[in-house]
């Protein structure tokens, strides 16, 4: 056995291996660079420069002609156009352009780096009717042109470019053909399979590592002399890692079995939906790398834009697929770490540079959303919400006056200091009430979680999505509160009209509530200048000041206090403002990379301008990437819509209501339910669907009519 540890052996071919794919990624990337597709990219892009060039040179020509403009059929006229398309096209090789004008056909003509014998001066005959049909129709639209056509082993691209001056339906254009590269794709074909394989088996090889590290720890970490057969002796040192293996049997004896469950990762141990996201994730990863490696092997070319591309659209699927689960199978990762992930790949992969990265976080929302969060914990650590439910207590006789108190309560509050918070705030205080009472806390809950949804539809600082909506579209907070607020108090409604119904056995009994309340203690200096600064701030927002700093200017103004801020900075959700940051960055990273005039125009063929349909659009995707992701996504549909202000309360309306419908709808509805488990009070799919997904319906139907008619 030679006394190089096989682990060495094994982690040395691995790397090889690894190093053996990269040298065949590259030279498919070089090969890529000479492929059909990639050089009509290049020549696409050449051929706009040129087309380019040819309009600035016409407008310095057109700007220092002071006398009256000639015929057209001036030949100094022609030879000056002839000239300027020239200069125009001096060095680019394979490129041909001129000058046409829609009656009088072409006027200039030029191909400085023509091969042939003298200089090239007639227009090519077979490509005229394609000259004039491009030029013709850039000259009308006002607009470039493009075409490409292919013929047999060459590809035809041709542009044309409107030129503005004395002279009327004037048209550059530029012309170039490529050749196609023999044999490619046969190659392209081969190289691929066997970076396949070789990825394969680095794969293995890399596993292999892994088991056989962790194998021969949990030999060695096996207790000496703990089993049958434990030599009594000391043993010198091994050579190597089977000397080591057989020393280990011989000490651990029947641990060893044990040691090996322990330290050892067998495969079976990893569930298929594990192994499937494990293998995702690292594909995506992957992929951003290789996006990085492109960009920085051929920047500017096919290749790189195609690959970041690509990888722009594996990270946004990727992220929201997660973001929609709430986890990543195998990962102990939270939504916040995935869009903080996800966003670190998009600068990563080079969808987004780290200026552009920044820029795309929209600070407004962060700091109104922190400013409202600090106000919420200073009204918490003073006890005003324990107050407020021990007001209740006293004063509600009925259940089913308690579930009105309960859902006003939740809804009122939602509308002025964000949902979320609320829920988690109000959650455990109705779940103790509710047993105090010796009532069922289900509906209780229930109606936490449903009017905290309802009510935050009135105001732009109810909920985050409708913070992010305030903030793109410059609603005025007083424009958006009037505009939606008969919906959330038709909302508020319902919700207890619908639990009232399906819980028909806990409210229309008769039975009269045992008066039995805690008592709430308080701190009455923290209480009134939380309650002021609260009253203040929403003076603000309704006076017209910008929300987000009459937000953050009390929440600061209230950590000036002998309350420790650590205490405040505990209760403040800090990963919900991380997982924010991290989706602007995403969602920017894929309109860039993603987002094409085409994609816009189909996305416009389902009529978002009825705002029946909007609405239908924007709840499906809420319940199926969550409402915050869905407001994201929907962002340049809707700004690109005439009816702009009625589009974007429509989006609020219908991507909060829909929250309400399925438990996974909003981040609110799965606080109630964790603090009820934590409680050993279970809140069940169906349990909540029963109520829900009828409340959701009726109120969605009356948001629309009332935005709509």
């Amino acid at each position: 056995m030679s006394k190089t540890s096989l682990r060495l052996r094994l982690f040395g071919l691995w790397a090889l291996s690894l190093v053996a794919c990269l040298a065949v990624g590259l030279l498919l990337a070089q090969l890529y660079q000479q492929s059909t597709a990639a050089q009509v990219g290049r020549a696409e892009a050449d051929i706009a420069k040129a087309c380019g060039l040819i309009q600035d040179g016409y407008g310095v020509y057109a700007a220092k002609r002071s006398e009256a403009a000639p015929a057209l059929s001036d030949q100094k006229l022609r030879l000056d156009l002839a000239t300027v398309v020239s200069l125009a096209l001096a060095g680019r090789n394979g490129v041909e352009g001129g000058v046409w004008q829609k009656e009088a056909g072409s006027l200039a003509y030029a191909f400085p780096t023509y091969e042939g014998t003298g200089p090239k001066t007639d227009l090519p005959a077979a490509e005229l009717d394609s000259i004039q049909a491009v030029s013709d129709e850039a000259a009308r639209d006002g607009r470039p042109v493009d075409r490409q056509s292919a013929a047999g082993e060459q590809t035809l691209l041709l542009r044309a470019c409107p030129l503005s001056g004395p002279f009327p339906r004037l048209t550059a254009w530029a012309m170039t053909r490529v050749e196609a590269v023999p044999y490619y794709d046969q190659l392209r074909l081969g190289l691929g399979a066997l970076l396949g394989f070789m990825l394969l088996m680095s794969a293995w090889l890399g596993r292999v590592l892994i088991v056989w590290a962790r194998y021969m720890s949990g030999l060695e970490a096996a207790p000496a002399g703990a089993g049958a057969g434990a030599g009594d002796s000391a043993q010198p040192a091994p050579a190597g890692e089977a000397d080591r293996a057989a020393l280990a049997h011989s000490e651990a004896g029947q641990r060893l079995v044990k040691a090996h469950r322990e330290f050892a990762v067998p495969a079976a141990q990893v569930s298929h939906v594990e192994r499937m996201a494990i293998g995702l994730v690292g594909g995506i990863v992957a992929l951003a790398l290789l996006a990085a490696l492109a960009t920085f092997v051929s920047p500017g070319s096919v290749l790189g834009s195609d690959t970041v591309k690509l990888a722009a659209g594996a990270i946004f699927a990727g992220a929201y697929l997660a973001l929609a689960i709430g986890k990543i199978p195998g990962f102990g990762v939270d939504r916040a770490g995935v869009a903080l992930v996800g966003a670190c790949l998009m600068v990563v992969s080079g969808v987004l540079t780290l200026e552009e990265a920044s820029r795309a976080v929209d600070f407004g929302t962060i700091t109104l959303l922190l400013g409202v969060m600090i106000v919420v914990a200073n009204l918490r650590l003073s006890g005003f919400f324990g107050l407020v439910n021990a007001w209740v207590a006293r004063h509600v006789h009925r259940p089913i006056a308690l579930l009105v108190a309960v859902t006003v309560v939740s809804g009122l509050f939602s509308a002025f200091l964000v949902n979320d918070a609320i829920c988690l705030v109000l959650s455990p205080l109705v779940l103790e009430l509710t047993l105090d009472l010796k009532r069922k806390p289900t509906p209780y809950l229930l109606a936490v979680a449903m009017a905290s949804n309802v009510g935050s539809t009135a105001t732009i600082t109810g909920n985050p999505q409708n913070i992010m909506i305030g903030s793109f579209s410059h609603l005025p907070y007083l424009q958006f509160a009037a505009a939606l607020t008969p919906i959330a108090l038709a909302g508020l409604a319902l919700t207890i009209l619908l639990l009232a119904l399906v819980y028909r056995s806990e409210f229309f009994v008769g039975d009269r509530l045992a008066t039995a309340p805690r008592a709430a203690p308080i701190e009455r200096a923290l209480l009134a200048r939380a309650l002021v600064a609260t009253a203040v701030m929403v003076a603000l927002f309704f006076a017209g000041q910008p929300p987000a700093k009459a937000a953050i200017v009390m929440g600061g103004l209230l950590l000036m206090t002998r309350l420790k801020s650590e205490r405040i900075y505990a209760e403040i959700d800090w990963s919900l403002l991380l997982m924010f940051v991290g989706l602007f960055i995403i969602v920017a990273g894929a309109q860039r990379a993603l987002l094409s005039p085409d994609i816009i125009s189909d996305v416009g063929r389902l009529h978002l301008d009825q705002l029946p349909t909007l609405s239908l659009v924007t709840a499906a995707l809420s319940n199926l990437v969550s409402n915050v992701p869905a407001v994201l996504i929907m962002r340049p549909f809707v700004d690109a819509l005439p009816n702009h202000d009625a589009a974007w309360l429509t989006v609020a309306m219908a991507s909060t209501l829909a929250g309400n419908f399925t438990v996974i709808g909003s981040i609110a509805n799965l606080i109630v339910v964790q603090k009820a488990a934590a409680s050993g009070v279970t809140i069940s799919f169906w349990d909540y669907f029963r109520v829900g997904a009828p409340l959701t319906i009726v109120t969605l139907a009356i948001g629309t009519l009332w935005l709509w008619l």
